[in-house]
């Protein structure tokens, strides 16, 4: 862009350079919500994370408003759900919120019977609290926010390692259940409007990258498809 080698940008740069860009007199930046939702896909299949009382106390744990206002600058919106508050008509906002909160997450993690070894990282039955969050390598927008997640999550006894690898391999892992977790943009359902998300919530599908599977959910996404009244549809 400063050379003059290309005409636009659209994937996420880092924050500052968008900071910069936009007081610049030579640019013009458009600001508008995306479809995508910035977040950590998770393997609900493995050992630790299938614990829905850890992805909860994970959601706690993490200070969502500093991402978004120290290292996004304010150029982000804290998500509620898989659909962006840009799809107005779909969008609910009336859903469960989890406010940063780490004493409830250790509370939860302690009732739960995870309890904090001799190296601060907690236990359950021989089950150290520990996984691996795979980044896309050389990521410098989506980093830093790993790295204070790591923070975040080893302060109630939680360890997350960081590794890299190419986009390709972690959801070809994702799919696979070899990826405990990663960090990138995805839009699960929304695409130009459109809310279906068969394609990436569905127990069987293909870009299922959480390998979550439920049969009720499968079974409103299928009914969503036979609905052509747009008020069917959004119920």
């Amino acid at each position: 862009l400063e050379t003059g080698e290309a005409d636009n940008a659209v994937w996420p740069l880092v924050t500052e350079d968008h900071i910069r860009f936009r007081d610049e007199t030579d640019y013009t930046v458009l600001i508008t919500s995306s479809l995508a939702v910035n977040h950590f896909p998770l393997n609900n299949q493995h050992p630790v994370l299938s614990d829905k009382v850890v992805r909860q106390a994970c959601m706690y744990a993490i200070d969502r408003d500093s991402i978004v206002n120290d290292l996004w600058q304010g150029l982000a919106v804290k998500a509620t759900g898989n659909l962006s508050p840009a799809l107005e008509f779909y969008y609910n906002p009336d859903v469960v919120t989890y406010d940063y909160d780490p004493e409830q997450a250790m509370a939860m993690l302690d009732e739960a019977g995870w309890i904090v070894g001799a190296d601060g990282v907690r236990e359950k039955d021989g089950q150290r609290l520990a996984w691996t969050c795979t980044i896309i390598t050389g990521d410098q927008a989506r980093g830093p926010e790993a790295v204070a997640v790591q923070e975040w999550l080893a302060q109630v006894g939680m360890e997350m390692s960081i590794e890299e690898a190419p986009i390709a391999s972690i959801q070809e892992g994702q799919r696979s259940g070899t990826i405990d977790m990663s960090l990138y943009n995805w839009t699960y359902g929304g695409g130009d409007g459109e809310p279906d998300a068969s394609t990436t919530l569905r127990s069987d599908a293909r870009n299922n990258f959480s390998l979550w599977q439920n049969a009720r959910v499968d079974e409103l996404l299928d009914l969503g498809l036979t609905q052509t009244d747009a008020e069917d549809r959004r119920e």
